[in-house]
């Protein structure tokens, strides 16, 4: 399975066994993003399990990738640090999803204690629920209301893509 043609405007770089690209929803993690796996001898990761990557692939995404991407969302204005309470890295694992066909993949989800403003952006960013799931549902106020309007706008999505790609280059 090869990435979509709608997501390849999405893609930030590529690496040796992963694209990383920018995942189509910005809100309300500004900067989420995902590894997904390249390797055309290993069924291109529908159904793979984790322990079944290559030690270089694991290392590439866990030492090359992750730190790409705390790099990118320090562009972004983040704060990432080893142990700051303004930024947390979750790493999350998919491959469990049918509309992928199972496709191992890696997402990116940048977390904060606290609103951040986006200089580059000239947003504010709030993460709603900081300790909780990414995925558990929250009441959406004015100012999330906001940041879900600007982010919706393709052009701003892509500025953010472009924004993460130049802290690779």
């Amino acid at each position: 399975m090869r990435s979509k043609p709608e997501f390849v405007r999405y893609l930030i770089k590529r690496y040796r066994y992963w694209e990383l690209f920018l995942h189509h929803q910005q809100y309300p993690y500004v900067g989420r993003c995902y590894a997904w796996w390249k390797d055309r001898h290993q069924g291109e990761g529908e159904r793979l399990p984790p322990w079944r990557l290559p030690s270089r692939a694991f290392d590439e995404l866990n030492y090359t990738i992750a730190q790409h991407v705390a790099l990118a969302h320090g562009k972004l204005g983040y704060r990432p640090s080893i142990y700051g309470d303004e930024y947390r890295l979750n790493i999350c694992l998919h491959a469990n999803e049918p509309v992928h066909n199972y496709h191992l993949h890696y997402h990116f989800i940048p977390r904060t204690l606290r609103p951040i403003q986006i200089p580059v952006l000239g947003v504010r960013c709030i993460d709603p629920q900081n300790d909780k799931n990414y995925k558990t549902s929250f009441e959406e106020t004015a100012e999330l209301g906001r940041q879900r309007r600007f982010f919706e706008k393709e052009e701003n999505k892509l500025k953010i893509r472009d924004i993460m790609a130049e802290a690779f280059a």
